[in-house]
């Protein structure tokens, strides 16, 4: 990543490989470099590839139809701050190349934007990267791996002119990704009940779907089901009174409205707001459990990504009684350490305390906010075992430091999963 915070380059050669960019400001304003200008885009790059980086769209005396990325474009640009003001910028279509890879943060906000053209190359959408677009109803994706916090929140989003108080109600006709996908984070719709999705389809390659997806999409399912809106969601289904969304080949894939009985043999994500059942026996390949409150459960040896608030110290899998270590809220970090056996760290209760015991060589995913208020002082090991760090997992007080103890090549980390400043090694 390059982060330009002092203007002081003259020259600069982006490599190839690059795989995120951002700057806290309009840097083709600020610095004398040599960019490549096209079609109403500047461009960062280097001599075999000078479209590497779509850094800028430049202003323009009236409206774009259509604005079309360079082919060789890896990365569009993002910003460091989460809500910038609206930029310069008046296209309502916009063409991505098949080279891209990277949609950087923040980089269509609050723009006009109506329509995208997507290829099958896309690794990654940042977040809020198209936040606050109000004409923008329609999304598909043929492949993208990774959609961040709050991506397309607000899209859709318009107000009632006849109404007082301005009441908003966002309408998104469509939203489809094909192939790739396997992390749907928060706030990427409207953040309340008021927005409902018409069309959804998600491929199987899910793993970790955010509650506050499903619970618009459980909202969009629930008011046409009751004949409150004139909306139909694709690829919804119920099992044993439980009901499901996914895609055309398997309308099982996320369980968002737990009833009971048996789950699907084909759900891959298990993401309800509240459990009506007393006990849930967890299939094989599912990924994600997250319920609010739960009495009883047992896991699968599938399960990485576990947010359950159940009383329970440690839930189970069939052939695991420390499958995942599940501390309940405000949860006192424990004075003997984390049981051998354990695979998942549970992602939704910080705990509280010092000194964080050893992890043991078992564990191969850490949840969100696993250890957010823990101190510090010293060593904390993560161990060659571990394959997922998640979002916030590791926010540490203190001025001690995080080091591996041996790098996983199947080690995933969230880019936000550890403390700003703090010292990894």
């Amino acid at each position: 990543m390059y982060d330009f915070e002092t203007p002081r380059l003259s020259e600069f050669s982006v490599p190839d490989g690059i795989e995120s960019f951002r700057t806290n400001f309009a840097i083709g304003n600020e610095l004398p470099l040599n960019f490549t200008e096209e079609s109403g885009i500047r461009y960062l790059g280097n001599p075999n590839n000078p479209y590497t980086v779509a850094i800028d769209v430049l202003e323009t005396d009236g409206p774009i139809e259509c604005l079309t990325f360079h082919e060789g474009t890896r990365v569009i640009g993002g910003f460091d701050y989460k809500l910038p003001a609206k930029v310069p910028f008046n296209a309502t279509k916009l063409v991505f190349p098949s080279t891209l890879r990277t949609i950087g943060a923040a980089a269509f906000a609050s723009t006009d934007v109506a329509e995208l053209e997507f290829h099958s190359q896309l690794i990654e959408i940042e977040e809020r990267a198209f936040y606050d677009c109000p004409n923008l109803t329609e999304v598909h994706i043929p492949y993208v791996e990774v959609i961040r916090r709050g991506a397309f929140e607000n899209v859709g989003y318009k107000r009632n002119p006849f109404v007082s108080e301005g009441l908003a109600r966002g309408f998104l006709r469509s939203f489809w990704v094909d192939a790739g996908l396997t992390r749907l984070e928060a706030y990427s719709l409207l953040p309340n009940h008021t927005t409902y999705v018409q069309d959804i389809s998600l491929p199987n390659t899910l793993e970790h779907i955010d509650i506050t997806w499903t619970t618009h999409i459980s909202s969009t399912v629930n008011a046409s089901q009751s004949g409150h809106i004139d909306l139909e969601v694709d690829f919804a289904a119920k099992h044993q009174g439980s009901v499901y969304f996914g895609n055309a080949t398997n309308p099982y894939l996320v369980l968002i409205d737990y009833l009971g009985g048996e789950i699907h043999p084909d759900c891959r994500c298990v993401s309800v707001t509240w459990s009506d059942g007393e006990r849930m026996n967890v299939p094989n390949g599912v990924q994600q459990v997250h319920i609010y409150r739960i009495d009883s459960v047992v896991l699968s040896e599938t399960v990485k990504d576990v947010q359950i608030n159940s009383g329970l110290e440690y839930l189970a899998s069939p052939t695991n009684p420390h499958h995942c270590f599940n501390p309940g809220s405000g949860h006192k970090y424990p004075s003997t350490a984390i049981a051998e056996g354990t695979v998942v760290i549970n992602s939704v209760s910080p705990l509280y305390g010092s000194s964080p015991k050893p992890l043991p060589s078992t564990v191969k995913y850490i949840g969100s906010t696993s250890f957010q208020f823990c101190r510090n002082d010293g060593r904390f090991v993560i161990p060659s075992s571990v394959e997922l760090i998640e979002e916030f997992a590791i926010l540490f007080t203190g001025a001690g430091w995080i080091e591996f103890e041996g790098m996983n090549p199947n080690l995933r980390l969230h880019p936000d999963w550890c403390s700003d400043g703090m010292c990894v090694i």
